[in-house]
């Protein structure tokens, strides 16, 4: 069996274990496997907490979605956003 990447074909064989196949969410996970994910360890010096990157903290999505809106984590995205 040949999938593309290892985490996808990880991704097929545990929806397919527990019995509930998505092919088109297995694809989507091509792009962390590509990079994405490594790229933004490596721009946010291995944090993942918003408080810890940017010096945040957000009770909701929507305080979160207006400051990325307002240009929060800016550089962090442009280095996303050029990943390939």
């Amino acid at each position: 069996m040949k999938k593309g990447t290892c985490s996808r074909t990880f991704f097929y064989i545990l929806d397919r274990e527990f019995g509930h196949p998505r092919d088109e969410e297995e694809k989507a996970i091509d792009p962390l496997a590509g990079g994405i994910l490594q790229t933004f360890y490596e721009a946010s010096d291995y944090e993942m907490q918003c408080d810890k990157i940017c010096g945040q903290c957000f009770e909701t999505l929507d305080e979160h979605t207006e400051f990325v809106k307002n240009g929060g984590c800016g550089k962090l995205i442009d280095v996303l956003a050029e990943t390939n």
